[in-house]
């Protein structure tokens, strides 16, 4: 038995800012936790069409995406549902081995969410 593992759902702001001011706090809080190199996950709408909330999450958590195990690899598009185009969300995860992802776009799907949905496969390190 291992320590425990992390899951977080996030829905940041539209507002560079306000994100970064968001992910500061989410930082803050997670490495505030008993054990800060616990297994974690971090996902959900990052509104983040630059991709600048990998590199941050990365230097302050160890994060990395899931959706791109290859360095300079980009994130999945996941808006709209019916057609991804832009990468607005994201499964960020530290202390696992992404075995597979998957983007759920089209019907029904699209008649779920804006969004697309994102599911990874994950296995921890170790196991």
């Amino acid at each position: 038995e291992g320590p425990a593992a992390h899951c977080v759902c996030a829905h940041l702001s539209l507002f560079g800012r306000s994100r970064r001011r968001q992910m500061d706090a989410l930082a803050d809080y997670l490495d505030g936790l008993d054990e800060p190199d616990a297994p974690l996950i971090v996902a959900g709408d990052f509104n983040d069409w630059r991709n600048h909330a990998g590199a941050h999450l990365a230097r302050r958590l160890g994060l990395r995406e899931a959706f791109s195990p290859a360095p300079g690899q980009a994130p999945a598009r996941s808006f709209p549902a019916a057609m991804p185009m832009f990468r607005l969300d994201r499964i960020y995860v530290r202390g696992f081995q992404v075995a597979q992802t998957a983007v759920h776009h089209g019907h029904p799907w699209s008649a779920i969410s804006d969004h697309a949905a994102l599911s990874a496969h994950l296995k921890l390190h170790g196991r």
